[in-house]
């Protein structure tokens, strides 16, 4: 089979649509050719003499359209446009993925607005209360005698 020959991207996806439709109208046509005649699907009828010879004409022109689509899948593979990737930094040329690493690290430090630092405030220490600690005893016979 003759390899398909598109010029642009455009030629492609059109074909590409095109066959498609075509390949969903045979199988169509197949499904519709079945339940006329109420046949199932997935029971060989090629041995059938009614009906065998329009059953293999019709898989016959899917399989044919199915080949042209596969390769028009491929062209339009080949011919679609790459996309510009846009980086965020602008690598020196020859840099390892290490050295990229440690490259956006310094852009970020240096992007980063440097603060500051201010002197922290003396604070006065704050007193200590001392409480002389009662035994568990001394506080029960506290309350034993108010009572």
């Amino acid at each position: 089979m003759a390899r398909l020959k598109y010029k642009t991207y455009e030629e492609a996806l059109a074909a590409q649509k095109a066959l498609k439709v075509e390949v969903k109208n045979d199988k169509a046509g197949l499904t519709a050719y079945l339940k006329q005649n109420k046949l199932k699907r997935n029971v060989d009828h090629s041995d059938d003499k009614k009906h065998g010879k329009k059953i293999a004409a019709f898989q016959k022109r899917i399989d044919r359209a199915m080949a042209k689509l596969e390769t028009t899948n491929g062209l339009v593979k080949d011919m679609k446009p790459k996309k510009e990737r846009s980086y965020k930094y602008d690598y020196p040329d020859g840099l390892t993925a290490e050295e990229k690493k440690k490259f956006r690290q310094k852009a970020r430090a240096e992007s980063k607005p440097k603060k500051e630092k201010k002197a922290k405030k003396a604070k006065p220490a704050k007193a200590k209360k001392s409480k002389a600690k009662k035994s568990k005893k001394a506080k029960r016979s506290k309350k034993s005698k108010n009572d």
